[in-house]
């Protein structure tokens, strides 16, 4: 995810109070309906607002509700335990497996040179 998309969300996130509600995207502004608050993006976001909310929504942060409104999932509530979970999931797999299937190697190779 680019720095600007990380802004956006954590404004979302800022908005909702890391809650699945609805927010508005109209015309550079973040608006949650609910509570009356709102971001003002236009002066550094409000030209790619909607690129970025696209892009949120591709990568699966947000839900679209429909053409204004979007919503959190559970992985943009928790992007970074869900960036946790991913670097846990490569570790394992890409570190600790091999260094395992290795060692046994190894220990079956010298046991059987020893019979």
């Amino acid at each position: 995810m680019i720095r600007p998309n990380k802004i956006i969300l954590k404004r979302i996130r800022q908005l909702s109070d890391n809650q699945s509600v609805r927010i508005l995207t109209v015309q550079g502004h973040l608006v949650n309906p609910e509570t009356g608050k709102y971001i003002d993006c236009t002066n550094d976001y409000g030209g790619e607002l909607s690129a970025l909310i696209g892009g949120l929504i591709r990568d699966g942060y947000l839900i679209r509700l429909d053409e204004f409104k979007v919503a959190l999932t559970d992985k943009g509530i928790h992007p970074y335990a869900q960036t946790w979970e991913e670097i846990k999931h490569f570790l394992f797999h890409s570190v600790f497996v091999p260094i395992v299937v290795s060692a046994a190697t190894s220990l079956i190779v010298l046991w059987l040179q020893g019979l």
